[in-house]
């Protein structure tokens, strides 16, 4: 959908987000008859050898009809990360605490304790760096209250 929004001008939008629409409420109710009915008469792996020339045809026409010229490029911003590692740290030991403490005995375990501390200690430090970065992965100055 973000590709419709910067290929169409304005006027041509809503024509393009109702054909995506339609091809986007046409697959389920086509997909399962038309993957059972190659079921019957195929074999179950055609299922899956069908993709290949949709493949083929939706790259190579992607490749031909959504090229940027090099005016339009933007510069990219350099990659933080920083604060994608911390991201990833508060987010992963946060879900591991929530996700085995009841299995783990919640404080009784080492490691859920550790999940713990890693995750108080990885957030603060987390949104100070988004804070402090030129180029942060999450705009947080943005959404901050204070």
């Amino acid at each position: 959908m973000v590709i419709l929004y910067k290929v169409f001008p304005p006027e041509e939008l809503g024509i393009a987000m109702g054909v995506y629409g339609f091809g986007a409420a046409l697959a389920p109710a086509m997909g399962p008859t038309i993957g059972g009915y190659i079921n019957d008469v195929l074999h179950w792996r055609w299922i899956f050898y069908i993709n290949i020339p949709i493949g083929v045809v939706g790259l190579t026409l992607a490749f031909l009809l959504l090229r940027e010229s090099r005016e339009q490029k933007e510069e990219k911003a350099p990659f933080d990360g920083v604060g994608f590692l911390l991201l990833t740290v508060m987010i992963s030991s946060l879900i591991l605490f929530l996700a085995k403490g009841q299995e783990k005995e919640w404080f009784q375990s080492d490691f859920i304790l550790y999940m713990l501390i890693l995750f108080l200690v990885s957030t603060p430090l987390y949104i100070l760096w988004e804070l402090k970065t030129k180029t942060p992965i999450t705009d947080l100055r943005e959404t901050a209250v204070f």
